[in-house]
């Protein structure tokens, strides 16, 4: 007698989204997907699967196998390799389904700060700006991480500060940049410091910086660091050329950034590329106020752009709980202010504010490490929301949280 009951289940590798626009079922292995308009048996199964409490599997009786739109998404999702039916007489209780979850480490929920907490090992990157020539926060900075060059220091970061950091979180990567760092007071410091600690290091550094010489970069030759080296147009090739030899002669790792602003630059970048010979660069979009055109033509996603994606369940879990772009990143102004993003209010400032209170607060209650598609407008209400990449500085400085062509506001 054939069995009136059936367990229906979805690969753990599988995510489903349901909202008011509708369903899909995507496959992270293979990027094939499913798309189910709202008000749908369909879409009303979908919502069950996806209870927390049912793990993917749910059950269906013999009426329900019996209607033809169940009949194809059942043979959909076996063709497509993201589930399939089973008799319920081969299991006399619920299949047990594993599913991926997303941990946060030694994150203990209490109110006190507690420096024995272990949510410091959430901290993995310190971005320090040795000097500058403003407290003005430049929108190269608020988008790249990286300062516009300029010889006029204003503001220099007490070094103590950064021996600090140095021996309190020597397993964190450390990225310095500034408007000059090789004028900084205590650049040979420094140095000393990072190789003594032997120190994950990246320099971050704009080509127009003249004092980017043989001479200097010697001082890095000991050390086991990356330079990033900011290129943008118009490329001032004599100096670049200099900048290039100079990396080379010292054999240092580096790797060029190139400055986006409009589709030209890419053809321009890309001659220069093949005349000096750069193995290692990327192409930067930079949005300078008056490039929108640029960036909705080239950078807005569509439709296909976001379900061809490369995306892993752990991706999407990840972005479900955690901005990856920001999370575990904390970046120090030349005059101790200290952030979690740019474009958000700072935390504090080192000289008056534990470090340890500003990760628990940050981990709990924070505006960037938790800034996620889910909880903003419009992307809350778009089913691709956790298949398109996390919030970036983009987002913040063009004004628009969704950089897209698939949510018409």
């Amino acid at each position: 007698m054939q069995s009136k009951y059936y367990w229906l289940y979805f690969e753990p590798y599988v995510y489903i989204s349901c909202n008011d626009n509708g369903s899909i079922i995507f496959n992270t292995l293979n990027s094939s997907y499913l798309k189910y308009p709202k008000n749908t048996n369909v879409t009303s199964l979908l919502k069950k699967v996806i209870l927390k409490n049912n793990l993917f599997v749910i059950h269906l009786n013999n009426n329900e196998l019996q209607e033809k739109e169940i009949i194809k998404f059942i043979r959909n999702i076996k063709n497509n390799f993201m589930g399939d039916i089973l008799p319920k007489k081969w299991s006399s209780q619920k299949p047990i389904q594993a599913i991926p979850i997303i941990r946060i480490e030694n994150i203990i929920k209490i109110s006190k700060k507690n420096e024995d907490i272990k949510e410091m090992e959430n901290l993995n990157e310190i971005i320090i700006s040795l000097n500058s020539d403003t407290d003005e926060i430049s929108c190269i900075e608020k988008q790249l991480n990286f300062n516009n060059y300029n010889s006029s220091i204003n503001k220099q970061i007490d070094f103590k500060i950064i021996e600090s950091l140095l021996s309190d979180f020597s397993s964190c990567r450390f990225i310095f940049s500034g408007a000059d760092i090789f004028n900084y007071n205590y650049f040979n410091n420094l140095i000393k410091d990072i190789e003594n600690k032997n120190i994950n290091t990246v320099f971050n550094i704009n080509y127009l910086n003249e004092n980017i010489t043989k001479h200097k970069l010697d001082l890095l030759k000991r050390l086991d660091l990356t330079i990033n080296i900011l290129v943008s147009t118009p490329v001032n090739t004599l100096l670049l050329k200099t900048i290039l030899h100079n990396l080379n002669i010292n054999r240092l790792n580096y790797f060029i950034v190139f400055l986006i602003e409009e589709e030209n630059n890419v053809i321009e970048f890309e001659q220069l590329i093949n005349e000096f010979n750069i193995k290692y660069y990327s192409f930067n979009p930079f949005y300078n106020k008056k490039n929108i055109g640029f960036f909705e033509n080239s950078i807005f996603q569509n439709e296909e752009d976001i379900l061809s994606s490369e995306v892993t369940i752990q991706n999407i879990l990840t972005r479900q709980e955690i901005n990856p772009h920001d999370f575990g990143k904390l970046i120090i102004r030349s005059n101790s202010d200290i952030y979690a993003n740019l474009n958000h209010p700072k935390l504090g400032n080192l000289k008056k504010r534990n470090i340890f209170e500003i990760v628990h607060d940050e981990i709990f209650n924070g505006n960037s490490w938790l800034s996620l598609r889910k909880n903003i407008e419009p992307c809350k209400h778009c089913k691709y929301n956790l298949l398109c990449p996390p919030l970036s500085n983009y987002e913040y400085a063009i004004g628009k949280n969704n950089l897209c062509h698939v949510w018409e506001e």
